[in-house]
C-alpha cells in the first residue's frame, strides 16, 4: 500500500511505514543513528532512506541550532559540500544535450583569460578530476576563505603561475579547482548565473523546492547551524558564501529534497540516460588504468553490488548520499558537525535494510612499522585511562586534543571494554606526510584511529571514533 505526498506539483511515492515497522529496519536505524549522534556529540543528523525511488524513511535527530533547540527535521537544509558537483556535472550535461558545450573540448574555448599551459584540459578533464590543476590557495585557511565572497578568475589566479601536476588524462587528482571552471563554463555558455541554471533546469522540474545557494546574508527556512570544534569544544561555524564554495559545493538541501533527486535518477527527466550512462562510467587514464570515478560521483562497489555515491564537507556540515543501484536503495545523511562520518552510517543503515550491504571490516595490510603500531596501542590505552601524553603531540594536534576531548575518548573506549587487537587497514604516504588508518578491537566493540605524521617525532593529527562495523 503506497500514499502520494506532493509539494509544489511534484508527486513523491512515499510508502507506508507499517512495512519498515514490521521488520523492524526503522526501528533498528532510529536506535543506530541516535547512539552514534549522542556517542559522537553531533548536534544533528537527517537520514533519508529511498527504495526504488519512493522513500521508505526519513527522519531527523537531534538540533539544527544548539543555541535554539529546534530539532533536525526532514525539511532541515544542510550545507551539501561536495555533492553540489554532480548537480554542475548535470548542468555541463545539459549544455552538451543542448549542442552547447561539449566534453572533450578544450576548456579555453569557454572561459578566457585562462594559462596557455591550460589549453590541454578539456570540459571532460574538469569533471572526472584528471585535469592536473592544482588546488586553489584558500588563504589564510579555508575557514576564513569561505566567508568571504570572491571573483571566480581571482580565486583560479591563485594556481595559474603552478604547473599542472600531471598531463591532462594522464593521472587523478580530486581538486574543487576543477568544479570551480565548470561553473563558469555553465555560466558562460547558458548566460545565466550557475543558481538560476540549476534552479530552471533541475530543481523546479523534479519539485526541488528548498534546495538553493548557501548565503550568509539570506533568510533561510529551516537553515541548520553548522559547528566544529576548538580545543576539542563545540563551536559556531559561519554559513559560507555562494562565491566560495561555488560549484564546489555551495548548495544546501534537504534528505526530502534529495530524494526527490533520487527519484528523477530511476525516472530520467533532466537527463537522457545515455548522459546518466557516461556520468556512471569509470574514468579511463591515458595508460589504460581505470579510477572508479566518473563525472560528479564516485562508483566503488559494496560487496560487489554497484554503488554511485558522494560526500560533502563544507565548514561545519559533513554529508553523503550513496545510492546502491544493484539492490534500488538509497541512503542519503546529512548532518551539522563537521566530526560526523556520514559514509559509514550510510554504509551501517544499507546493511540494516539488506543484509548484502552490511559493511564488513576492512582487510588488513602488512605493517611495516610494528614499533609505531606498539606506541599507539599505548596511546589508546592511556587514553582509556583519560591520559594522553601532549608531549607526543604537534601544535595543531594539541589544539583538538584538549581536556573535553580526552574526556570524551576516555568514555568511548571505556564503554567498549580493554584493548584485545589493533590492526593496520590503511597506509598512505605522500612525501613526508603518512596516515595510518588502525581498527582497534576491545572487548564489546572497535573504534577506528587515523594517525597523520609528518616525518616529526609528533603526531600532526590523531582521531578516534567508533566504529560502526561490529567487532
Amino acid at each position: 500500500m503506497m500514499r502520494m505526498l506532493v509539494w509544489a506539483g511534484f508527486v513523491l511515492p512515499m510508502a507506508v511505514p507499517a512495512a519498515a515497522q514490521q521488520s523492524g529496519a526503522g526501528a533498528r536505524v532510529d536506535r543506530l543513528v541516535e547512539r552514534y549522534r549522542l556517542d559522537r556529540k553531533v548536534p544533528g543528523l537527517a537520514v533519508a532512506v529511498v527504495r526504488n525511488g519512493v522513500v521508505i524513511k526519513a527522519k531527523g535527530y537531534g538540533v539544527s541550532n544548539l543555541e535554539l533547540g529546534s530539532p533536525v527535521t526532514p525539511k532541515t537544509l544542510f550545507g551539501l559540500g561536495s555533492i553540489s558537483k554532480q548537480f554542475a556535472a548535470t548542468a555541463i550535461m545539459q549544455l552538451v544535450e543542448d549542442g552547447k558545450v561539449s566534453l572533450d573540448e578544450s576548456v579555453a574555448r569557454y572561459v578566457d583569460s585562462l594559462p596557455a599551459h591550460w589549453g590541454r584540459i578539456t570540459v571532460r578533464h574538469l569533471l572526472n578530476h584528471t585535469s592536473g590543476l592544482p588546488e586553489e590557495h584558500w588563504n589564510p585557511s579555508y575557514i576564513e576563505f569561505d566567508r568571504f565572497e570572491h571573483h571566480h578568475l581571482d580565486v583560479l589566479r591563485t594556481v595559474f603561475a603552478d604547473s599542472l601536476e600531471f598531463p591532462p588524462g594522464a593521472g587523478w587528482a580530486y581538486r574543487n579547482s576543477a568544479y570551480r571552471l565548470a561553473g563558469m563554463i555553465i555560466e558562460k555558455v547558458s548566460g545565466e548565473s550557475f543558481w538560476s541554471f540549476l534552479d530552471r533546469r533541475t530543481f523546479r522540474p523534479i519539485g526541488m523546492t528548498a534546495t538553493r545557494s548557501s548565503d550568509p546574508k539570506s533568510i533561510i527556512p529551516n537553515r541548520a547551524k553548522g559547528y566544529g570544534k576548538d580545543r576539542g569544544r563545540i563551536a559556531n561555524r559561519d554559513a559560507v558564501t555562494e562565491t566560495a564554495a561555488f560549484s564546489e559545493g555551495a548548495l544546501m538541501s534537504s534528505v526530502l529534497d534529495m530524494a526527490k533527486w533520487d527519484s528523477a535518477l530511476y525516472r530520467p527527466r533532466v537527463l537522457s540516460q545515455a548522459s546518466l550512462d557516461q556520468m556512471w562510467t569509470p574514468t579511463t587514464l591515458a595508460d589504460g588504468s581505470v579510477r572508479p570515478y566518473g563525472l560528479g560521483w564516485f562508483l566503488s562497489p559494496t560487496n560487489g553490488v554497484r554503488t554511485v555515491s558522494h560526500g560533502g564537507a563544507l565548514p561545519g556540515f559533513v554529508t553523503n548520499i550513496s545510492r546502491f543501484v544493484g539492490k534500488g536503495l538509497t541512503v542519503i545523511v546529512l548532518g551539522n558537525a563537521e566530526w560526523a562520518n556520514p559514509a559509514a552510517l550510510a554504509d551501517a543503515i544499507a546493511g540494516i535494510y539488506d543484509p548484502d550491504l552490511a559493511p564488513k571490516p576492512p582487510a588488513l595490510i602488512a605493517d611495516t612499522d610494528p614499533s609505531f603500531t606498539t606506541s599507539l596501542r599505548a596511546m589508546v590505552e592511556g587514553l582509556g585511562r583519560g591520559q594522553l601524553d601532549q608531549s607526543r603531540l604537534g601544535p595543531d594536534a594539541r589544539e583538538t586534543w584538549g581536556p573535553a576531548a580526552v574526556a570524551e575518548a576516555a568514555r568511548l573506549i571505556r564503554r567498549l571494554g580493554k584493548v584485545v587487537r589493533l590492526d593496520l587497514v590503511g597506509r598512505f604516504d605522500r612525501g613526508e606526510v603518512t596516515q595510518r588508518r588502525y581498527r582497534v578491537g576491545l572487548e564489546h566493540g572497535a573504534v577506528v584511529v587515523t594517525a597523520l605524521t609528518d616525518g616529526t617525532p609528533w603526531f600532526r593529527s590523531l582521531d578516534v571514533e567508533e566504529s560502526l562495523i561490529p567487532r
